[in-house]
């Protein structure tokens, strides 16, 4: 999945519109009374239809389907995963955001209470792009981002008040519970709502393709709305924002620390519990990105489009953005190098993974095309495969080279290693490639014996074909794991 024109230079787009909203502001006043002509939930009618609408194709694109099939088989370890998610997202990164706060801008309440309105909003939107474009896990993915609409639903009125009011010492003035929990509720409630119905009764009425395609066509209007917002936002704080620019930098400075130290502090604890990668991504993104258009709504509604909470809140997606784009590719990067080997050769109690053993005679052939296959296509979600030879060779066959360096294996680092009554003791199954009656066995341990033919001395399109049938076993296995 590769970002669109209009995704990828975002900030740019973004920054404009800031701009744009500035000259608006500076010269054409009349255009706030326009705005305001018209209100509903005590914002301004055009700019709230904007951030109902800004929400709602990201909501339509939530595959909410998957959340009951991985509902229906959720283990153990989904639910350690999940758990951490929620002590990050609802403690840890709020509480974050209100100390970075407080160091960077004790002189200035209402910004500090804008960019705590931040730190508590959830993203349930933009995280599913970061999510994608990383390689994190979709399913899990839906998981978090469901769990948060609906705890934002309920938390996030009573924590935004308890945190601005009494922690960050906001102003009182025009606050209280009620007017939060209303403007989630019609700012989050509606798309959410909107955005269930719309995909259940699309997917009935116009199948997965015809679904995909209305996607695609309402999905860039999400941040054309957001830009819309944006504009209209600041063309009501013109003039203040240009008597205060310096005040607006100084606002940057702790939402680039939160995100970064939010971010990397998720991968450091991810890395200690060697969390799987897809998972990590799924976990590090979620925490570090936020619900910013929740945030400018909220307020925007409660303070007022022109007030300093609003503008602080509005400064958040223009460095949200570029940062977690850059982020993006410094995971990739980071799992190129070492992540996903670090957690395949993880054997700490910490590891939640089960074991899957590729056994044959060598470890030089088939076994290890067997592993290195289905560690790629399960992608350590809940299970890590390795492969052991019960007389292993000294080296690899030169044979298999290309088939594992498709699958981006280290070469280097390989070697047939042997196959021990203690490895098997600790498996949770045990996938037999031609070693036999040599197998070690255990009470308890599966074993799962499969025909696959051995690729040493075969030509290079024997070896493919035999790759092939390891790939469909590889698959079958899986399904037949995680039923």
């Amino acid at each position: 999945m590769a970002l669109s024109l209009l995704d990828r230079y975002l900030s740019v787009w973004i920054a404009l519109a800031m701009a744009g909203g500035v000259l608006i502001g500076n010269y054409v006043p009349s255009a706030k009374h326009a705005l305001d002509s018209a209100k509903f939930a005590d914002v301004s009618a055009p700019i709230a239809a904007g951030m109902i609408w800004m929400m709602y194709p990201v909501l339509c694109k939530v595959r909410y389907e998957m959340i009951w099939n991985r509902s229906a088989k959720m283990n153990s370890v989904t639910i350690h995963h999940l758990g951490i998610s929620m002590i990050i997202n609802w403690l840890v990164a709020p509480l974050l955001m209100l100390a970075l706060a407080w160091a960077t801008l004790p002189d200035l309440s209402e910004y500090r209470s804008g960019l705590v309105l931040v730190g508590t909003a959830r993203c349930i939107a933009m995280v599913l792009i970061w999510n994608t474009l990383a390689g994190g896990d979709q399913e899990y993915c839906a998981i978090v981002v469901v769990v948060n609409s609906l705890l934002q639903i309920a938390l996030y009125g009573p924590l935004s008040y308890v945190l601005v009011v009494y922690l960050s010492n906001g102003s009182l003035s025009g606050i209280n519970v009620w007017p939060i929990i209303r403007s989630v509720l019609v700012f989050l409630g509606i798309p959410l709502a909107a955005g269930f119905f719309t995909r259940v009764v699309g997917h009935r009425v116009l199948g997965e393709k015809g679904y995909g395609k209305f996607l695609r066509i309402i999905g860039p209007t999400s941040l054309l709305a957001l830009l819309f917002v944006i504009i209209t936002l600041f063309a009501s704080q013109g003039q203040s924002i240009v008597t205060n620019i310096g005040t607006v930098f100084r606002v940057v400075v702790p939402l680039l620390l939160y995100f970064f130290l939010v971010f990397f502090g998720t991968l450091a604890l991810c890395f200690f519990l060697c969390t799987p990668y897809p998972i990590m991504v799924t976990q590090c993104f979620t925490a570090a990105s936020n619900n910013f258009e929740l945030a400018i709504a909220v307020a925007s509604s409660v303070y007022g489009v022109d007030s300093k909470e609003a503008m602080a809140a509005t400064v958040g997606p223009l460095v949200e953005v570029p940062v977690l784009v850059m982020l993006v590719y410094l995971l990739k990067w980071i799992n190129a190098r070492w992540y996903s080997m670090k957690v395949s050769a993880c054997t700490s109690d910490k590891c939640k993974l089960k074991t899957i053993i590729f056994a044959c005679v060598r470890n030089a052939g088939r076994s290890q095309i067997a592993a290195a296959t289905f560690n790629k296509m399960h992608a350590f979600r809940e299970y890590r495969a390795i492969s052991a030879g019960t007389n292993p060779a000294n080296t690899i066959h030169t044979e298999i080279i290309p088939v594992l360096e498709d699958l981006k294996v280290n070469i280097d680092k390989l070697e047939p290693k042997l196959l021990t009554e203690e490895m098997v003791s600790e498996a949770f199954a045990v996938v037999t490639m031609g070693c036999g009656e040599q197998c070690p066995y255990f009470p308890g341990v599966k074993i799962i014996a499969w025909d696959i033919e051995d690729p040493h001395g075969k030509s290079p399109e024997e070896v493919t074909a035999i790759a092939a049938n390891i790939r469909e076993n590889c698959k079958g296995l899986e399904k037949e794991l995680l039923s």
